[in-house]
């Protein structure tokens, strides 16, 4: 079973001095732009349409005035919104967006000192990822629009970093283990803790309580 490392832990192979920051960016800007390649917008096999919230799969009603969207294309239009911003949702054929959420969401069970700031939005770890490999911006700008300090800043970001990479690597395992006949261990458990905030927003749990 995948054990999740402590912040003490990403934080020592974050500060490892082997690699520079620069460096580790060009590679993460590199999976994310992986990530945005869809080799084929439309496809010829019967048109299904899978509902992300339920699995149930159906007739895909855009079939009706168009081409079958491709499931990578499909997938990546298929999104909700999280904080005023339209985000695609992580499946599995997008690993880092897919880990960046998983990355998004443990700073916000694990870091509530990462809530503080609106420029922050729920998630400073998040924040700094999206700025500095989605959105191409330099690491000083980063530091200087979400108003914090580059030196401790600069461990926040490398942790975040390695987190998406283990979470990619676990991906890997888990399809690995998967062609070999393998079962992959059952996750814990998860425990739901409702908050107050932008939690209520993101829940699909507390959405469905409401």
């Amino acid at each position: 079973m995948t054990r999740q490392k402590s912040d003490s832990q990403l934080d020592a192979e974050a500060a490892a001095p082997q690699r520079s920051l620069d460096a580790m960016l060009a590679d993460h800007r590199a999976l994310y732009q992986a990530d945005l390649f869809i080799p084929r917008l439309s496809t010829e096999s019967p048109p299904v349409f899978t509902d992300s919230h339920t699995g149930v799969q159906s007739a895909d009603p855009m079939s009706m005035i168009g081409p079958t969207l491709s499931k990578q294309l499909a997938g990546y239009i298929d999104y909700h919104q999280r904080d005023g911003e339209t985000v695609p949702t992580p499946s599995g054929i997008f690993p880092y967006a897919r880990s960046m959420a998983t990355m998004r969401r443990e700073c916000r069970r694990a870091h509530s000192d990462h809530w503080d700031r609106p420029e922050w939005r729920g998630s400073l770890c998040n924040r700094l990822v999206s700025m500095t490999v989605a959105e191409g911006y330099a690491f000083d700008r980063a530091c200087y629009d979400l108003v914090v300090d580059r030196k401790r800043s600069e461990r926040v970001l490398r942790r975040a970093l390695v987190r998406i990479v283990e979470h990619m690597d676990e991906l890997q395992a888990r399809q690995t283990y998967a062609k070999t006949d393998g079962v992959w261990p059952a996750p814990p458990p998860h425990v739901h803790r409702p908050l107050g905030g932008l939690h209520q927003i993101e829940c699909e749990q507390c959405r469905r309580a409401a």
